[in-house]
């Protein structure tokens, strides 16, 4: 029978927002309540949509040392679910794991907790009728670092088979610590969804046979967390088929973008380019928001932005606005002056100095391919290493070129200073 279920991860509940500095009372209200108010959208999802069960795939709470508010939160809210007929199977992750202190607390007949020892599985019912097989491990310590994906069990039966598992598939560094690595080819086959936990980011690494989803976090916890937070609910129809649709869960939303300013040579349009910005996001949160903003380009007001001052009345004018002040405030937390000044290369080029004899020898190199070659030379022991041809391919000449650009500008920029090259 089709039946339905939520699958979500990394709550972090109780997680504070650090670093924000002074913030309206009412946003810093909002903030502190974040992760509950996530977690209170999924529950009421849950049962909005009539699922089967909830998915919980690791990092509940923030730390080993939970708060007991949060754990009251987490089991109360599950418990809300056992009363609606919905159970919940819960996995620990590396944040949480279960040599960490937890309160002695009784949880409703319908939460199955994984414990560390070994895989364990559990059959899933839509009413009274098994719909699912569910098998999941939780976290004996923070630092896992063996491949937990191989330990789960071939399946048994035609039921829909789920995995629920707290690990890194397929990264290589970046953001995420590698706890329990593994790769697509360990997730086994056998499975019809791997329903993942830990990778922020939502992603969907595989559509079917199995299908293996990273949901992300339902609530962004930091400047680095942009974009719309949520959960899956996915559908499972009569032929054992996942179905995904991604639910917005997030209170308040993170937006951390560039703002082109390239050629402006007023300070009101500057303040007009950061008001349409205030209106775009506005409208693309529909709830509170907080900007971070880097001011990019070259412009001849260079030298002002880069006054600290400037900056500061900047961002105080925008928080004065109507926008910080509705229901759906957006709160400029911070402006990064990322401008250059104006450079008039050609007019360089002319000039009898070293910053002339820098330009012409750019352009010499870039008009000579055996110098272009002499320079991939210089390039290759460096692209080579390791971690750089992780992400950089053998290099066209055309790349070489645009870094060739780059370095020019990036060399008159060290070479002229802020100002002096301000036409």
């Amino acid at each position: 029978m089709s039946f339905s279920f939520i699958h979500t991860s990394d709550l972090h509940l109780d997680c504070p927002f650090d670093g924000l500095g002074s913030i309206p009372a009412d946003l810093g209200d909002v903030l502190r309540q974040a992760t509950f108010t996530a977690f209170d959208r999924l529950v009421d999802l849950c049962i909005e949509k009539k699922t089967a069960f909830l998915l919980v795939a690791g990092d509940i709470y923030n730390s080993e040392d939970k708060s007991l508010r949060a754990q009251l939160k987490f089991r109360n809210g599950l418990a809300k679910l056992s009363d609606a007929g919905i159970a919940s199977y819960v996995v620990f992750g590396n944040h949480d794991p279960t040599s960490g202190w937890s309160a002695s607390l009784d949880w409703p007949a319908k939460v199955h907790i994984y414990h560390s020892k070994s895989v364990e599985t559990h059959e899933a019912c839509c009413g009274d009728i098994p719909v699912a097989m569910i098998s999941g491990v939780s976290y004996p310590k923070k630092d896992v670092r063996n491949n937990l994906a191989a330990q789960f069990p071939k399946r048994d039966g035609s039921l829909f088979s789920i995995g629920l598992l707290h690990c890194s598939c397929g990264l290589s560094g970046g953001l995420h610590e590698p706890y329990a690595a593994c790769d697509l080819s360990d997730l086994s086959r056998d499975y019809d969804y791997w329903a993942l936990g830990h990778v922020h980011s939502r992603s969907v690494l595989q559509q079917s046979i199995p299908t293996v989803v990273y949901p992300g976090n339902p609530q962004g916890l930091n400047p680095k967390e942009t974009g719309p937070r949520g959960c899956y609910l996915v559908q499972v129809d009569d032929n054992n088929e996942a179905h995904l649709e991604f639910v917005e869960t997030d209170s308040v939303r993170w937006f951390w973008e560039d703002v082109s300013v390239e050629g402006v040579s007023r300070e009101q349009d500057i303040l007009d380019a950061l008001g349409q910005k205030l209106n775009e996001v506005r409208s693309r949160a529909s709830r509170p928001a907080l900007v971070r903003w880097n001011l990019t380009g070259r412009t001849p007001l260079h030298r002002m932005l880069s006054q600290s001052d400037f900056i500061t009345d900047l961002v105080d004018s925008l928080r004065e606005t109507e926008f910080a002040s509705s229901d759906e405030m957006v709160w400029v937390e911070s402006i990064r002056n990322m401008t250059r000044p104006i450079i008039d290369i050609e007019e360089r080029r002319r000039s009898e100095d070293f910053t002339g004899d820098f330009v012409r020898l750019v352009q010499s190199v870039r008009g000579s391919r055996e110098e272009l070659a002499k320079l991939e030379e210089v390039l290759m022991p460096v692209l080579a290493q390791s971690d750089a041809s992780k992400y950089l391919p053998p290099p066209s000449e055309v790349q070489i070129l645009a870094w060739l650009e780059e370095a020019e500008l990036h060399g008159l920029d060290e070479l002229i200073g802020d100002g002096g090259g301000e036409q």
